[in-house]
């Protein structure tokens, strides 16, 4: 019976982080991918705002320092998403009649997100991002375009 009791309380808790990180998302730490990959300790457990190219395929859903990385997923440049998307709502920074958007619709894009991260450890041998806010980032130069001499 404790243990359960235990782990209504840590996701109680969570919960509630993830709440607060929410509400919060101004007083996030905006840091880069490779800070959280090379300082973990300094970030986990904190509110945070990275940018990067996200994966959002089946055993994929990690967010990566470039596209190139991603392409290649090396993932000793990359975090791992946790989706919470179906159990509760993410602000994706769409419009609210939208609201069958999911985590996929951002698959393949530069993204902005913020959420909680957690570094790892034994049961999450990656460092993970629980995510409370998405939102596509707007790139200047996509390649596409040939840019003058």
């Amino acid at each position: 019976m404790l243990p359960i009791k235990m782990l209504g309380l840590c996701l109680s808790m969570l919960f509630a982080t993830t709440l607060a990180c929410s509400l919060a998302a101004e007083q996030a730490l905006s840091v880069r991918l490779l800070e959280l990959l090379n300082r973990p300790d300094a970030f986990d457990g904190k509110c945070v705002v990275v940018s990067g190219y996200l994966h959002a395929k089946f055993e994929d859903h990690n967010l990566y320092f470039s596209k190139e990385c991603a392409d290649y997923i090396s993932d000793e440049y990359s975090i791992f998403i946790d989706d919470i998307s179906g159990k509760k709502e993410i602000d994706f920074g769409k419009p609210s009649h939208n609201e069958k958007l999911r985590l996929e619709s951002f698959d393949c894009k530069y993204v902005q997100l913020t959420g909680i991260f957690l570094k790892s450890n034994k049961k999450y041998p990656i460092p993970r991002i629980i995510i409370t806010a998405l939102r596509e980032q707007e790139r200047w130069y996509d390649g596409k375009k040939h840019l003058k001499k």
